[in-house]
């Protein structure tokens, strides 16, 4: 699970990290410059946030302050719910690789698949192949 955040503004970037770590939340800030890069070209500054407990600390700092009945706001909702649940899970603490996705995690997922599909934002998903030893009822 993998949030990112895409500016050519490193000043802009930074600020954004800033109060990220701020809310208890410890983001990785990348510089992309490319071997063959155009003197024209920006730099592209990514912010990267990876995991669940990052994902579900920060999405329930921000959550309040976005603006409801918005796509954004519904997937941001339906991801904070889909972190709950998979943390809420004994066998994931301390095994997380190993945890099978139970049938309201597996629901979720489809959600945010769905919510995705109504947007012209580019998002990529993984593909999940579903197997019965993946899925614990």
């Amino acid at each position: 699970m993998r949030l990112t955040i895409t500016n050519t503004d490193k000043s802009l970037i930074d600020y954004a990290a800033e109060i990220m770590r701020k809310v208890g939340v410890n983001p990785f800030v990348y510089d992309h410059r490319r071997k063959r890069q155009m003197p024209h070209w920006k730099v592209r500054y990514d912010i990267h946030l990876e995991g669940i407990k990052r994902h579900a600390a920060f999405l329930s700092k921000v959550l309040p302050f976005w603006f409801p009945d918005t796509i954004k706001r519904q997937r941001a909702e339906i991801c904070l719910a889909f972190c709950k649940e998979r943390l809420s899970h004994p066998k994931f603490h301390g095994d997380p690789g190993h945890a099978k996705y139970t049938t309201r995690e597996l629901a979720l997922f489809g959600r945010i698949k769905e919510l995705y599909g109504e947007s012209s934002e580019a998002m990529s998903i993984p593909v999940i192949e579903v197997t019965e030893d993946m899925v614990h009822a």
